[in-house]
């Protein structure tokens, strides 16, 4: 599932704020209350992206460097 900005936040500040995957999807419940709440995988995958790169924002882990050639013929 895709999450917004706003979620991403939320799920990042409430994972450093309660230490608990558990508690932070039971907040989730409590603010969000016609959505699922996200799963624990989606919640450390969420926290591991932001320890790595101090974003929420969501990126493609696919993204290729562009090759050194291509860069030249620009």
């Amino acid at each position: 599932m895709k999450y917004t900005i706003e979620e991403r936040v939320f799920l990042v500040q409430k994972f450093y704020e309660l230490r608990y995957l558990s508690l932070v999807q039971k907040a989730w419940r409590t603010k969000f209350l016609k959505s699922k709440a996200p799963s624990c995988s989606a919640i450390k995958n969420i926290v591991s992206n932001f320890e790595k790169t101090g974003s929420v924002s969501e990126k493609s882990h696919n993204q290729k460097k562009t090759a050194p050639k291509r860069e030249k013929a620009k």
